[in-house]
């Protein structure tokens, strides 16, 4: 290239970069203007008046499973954070947490934002004593909801701060004590006087160390108790509606008492505690049962009692064994079961039993509660034999000729699954029949174990859980991408 023609290029290369730098500065000053308009914009959120911000607020802690200690809002904006520390609505669930170095100062922090008014819920865990529990015990007369997680050996003996001597507005009372102290005390003593307190829950203390106005309690757990301790309390509660019961050993010995709680409703009876403690009960009103390792004692207890059971939730025990298929065969009224945890080895059989009523050869053959509506299988340990699965849907979905007809119709199934189920192959397509019992009405869920969710959704997903959908009805237009 001469001289000639390098001059007439960089002449085009000028003219270029003189447009360009025209769309530069075109660019640069839509830019700037864009930018004006953005710092001059409101978002819908800012349009907000405080009284709405404050209703989302609460919203959003009322949504939450459990109460948290620095709430996600305050972190968001300084709008939101005045909006927030000037609510006191927001305030009145307290959380201090285990091992927090300065739980004192934390609990006065959050009253002194709960303001003087309001009723107070209290999470407590604590291992230490006194500064926390006279701040504590200063505003007692607050109570609504006061749960304690102690590890000491103190006692929490306190009086309303404005001396009225009630406890006006406890509802409910929840102490789990460490176990190795769980013998020598009393956390708290000299309730005499809570007229709004319905609900007790009482850990590894020795309830009967505890002076509580138990003619008025509802609702009760007694977890970790001597049979002797349970029944001493139950004895004074004959208003319960709900009733948890666990032993702190197998108690064989005989106790002179019979229980009757005309209001009860609900039962749940851990491992250990079912033979004993069903044996003093009657139990009139009870629709929901729920009894785990056995169901030694059950058969007695309704039959005493005269009681329909709706509502049955049966874990940590072996499924196909007669006790159990003796005590469903006593409990025709229930329409919604549970199996929570049960053993592997013997499962396909009792899904098999309860389809197909093999268990006695009868013309027609009798089927196992046959008001079932709704069948969960809850933390299964394994991946299940699916045609034992299909076969449940199809015979409890639908009426069968032959046979002794079902009340009711099974509406509702759903699985879910540990974390240790292994993956297995050869399973027969089941899915032209559950499309079919979707459209029919059935409302189907299958939970996948959560490391197997980020997997290609296949055929082998549906028997062990529908991957991420996590849906409550199963949807057949995502059926058809596993045809």
């Amino acid at each position: 290239m001469n001289t000639r023609e390098l001059r007439k290029r960089i002449s085009a290369l000028d003219r270029s970069i003189s447009i360009l730098q025209d769309q530069l500065h075109l660019l640069e000053a839509e830019k700037a203007d864009l930018a004006t308009q953005l710092c001059r914009s409101t978002y819908p959120v800012e349009s907000l008046p405080p009284e709405i911000i404050v209703h989302i607020f609460v919203d959003y802690i009322a949504a939450l499973d459990k109460p948290t200690l620095f709430p996600a809002f305050l972190g968001v904006c300084r709008t939101w954070r005045q909006i927030a520390l000037g609510t006191a609505g927001l305030w009145n669930d307290i959380v201090i947490p285990w091992q927090h170095p300065q739980p004192d100062v934390l609990l006065q922090r959050w009253v002194e934002r709960a303001g003087p008014r309001i009723p107070l819920d209290i999470y407590m865990g604590l291992e230490t004593t006194e500064p926390v529990l006279a701040v504590l015990g200063a505003h007692a007369s607050r109570w609504r909801r006061l749960v304690l997680r102690m590890s000491m050996r103190s006692t929490l003996a306190v009086a309303p701060g404005d001396g009225s001597g009630s406890w006006e507005c406890l509802e409910e009372l929840d102490v789990l004590a460490d176990l190795q102290h769980a013998a020598v005390l009393s956390p708290v003593t000299g309730l005499f006087s809570a007229p709004r307190l319905r609900r007790v829950c009482v850990h590894s203390f020795p309830a009967t160390q505890f002076v509580l106005p138990w003619t008025q309690i509802t609702s009760l757990a007694l977890l970790n108790q001597s049979l002797a301790q349970c029944l001493m309390i139950i004895s004074q509660t004959r208003q319960l509606e709900a009733l948890h019961v666990s032993l702190t050993n197998r108690n064989t010995s005989h106790h002179p008492i019979s229980l009757v709680l005309p209001a009860l409703r609900r039962f749940k009876i851990e491992r250990d505690a079912v033979p004993p403690i069903l044996g003093y009960m009657t139990l009139p009103l009870l629709t929901d049962l729920d009894v785990s390792g056995h169901v030694d004692g059950v058969i007695s207890l309704v039959m005493r009692s005269g009681c329909t059971i709706t509502h049955l939730r049966l874990s940590h025990m072996l499924m196909d064994e007669d006790p159990v298929y003796a005590c469903l065969r006593a409990l025709p009224g229930v329409t919604h079961l549970v199996v929570a945890s049960p053993r592997t080895e013997d499962l396909a059989d009792f899904l098999w039993t309860l389809a197909d009523a093999s268990y006695h050869t009868q013309d027609p053959p009798v089927i196992l509660l046959p008001m079932l509506q709704s069948f969960v299988l809850k933390n299964c340990l394994d991946v299940l034999e699916l045609e034992s699965v299909v076969r449940l849907l199809e015979t409890r979905c639908r009426q069968r000729e032959g046979y002794a007809l079902p009340t009711a119709l099974l509406r509702t199934f759903r699985a879910t699954w540990g974390e240790d189920v292994d993956e297995d192959e050869g399973f027969k397509d089941p899915i032209p029949v559950i499309k079919q019992l979707v459209r029919e009405g059935l409302s189907l869920q299958l939970d996948m174990p959560q490391y197997w969710q980020s997997q290609e959704l296949n055929w082998h997903m549906v028997s062990v859980g529908l991957s991420s959908l996590r849906v409550s009805c199963l949807q057949i237009q995502e059926l058809k991408r596993l045809d």
